[in-house]
């Protein structure tokens, strides 16, 4: 069995299964501590985070935005008095 693990493990490129294993626990301790922060952030974060107003909706908004503001550039252009020369 300790001859296939080697050979597994230098397909994989790795000197030796120490190597790996080495590997495999660095890997793992990040992973745990990227959990450890990633739930801190949610719990100080998480609730702030998301959005509840779906993309439709705020399209909706944006487009309405646009109307009123399309409204009032209207109503200017047609306060100007262009016959005064």
């Amino acid at each position: 069995m300790k001859k296939r693990l080697s050979s597994i493990v230098r397909e994989y490129k790795f000197d030796s299964v120490q190597a790996f294993y080495k590997e495999l626990n660095v890997a793992k301790s990040e992973k745990l501590e990227y959990q450890a922060v990633r739930a801190e952030w949610e719990k100080s974060y998480g609730d702030k985070a998301t959005n509840t107003m779906s993309v439709r909706d705020r399209l909706r908004q944006k487009q309405q935005m646009i109307k009123e503001r399309e409204v009032t550039r209207a109503h200017q252009a047609q306060q100007k008095s262009r016959g005064e020369r």
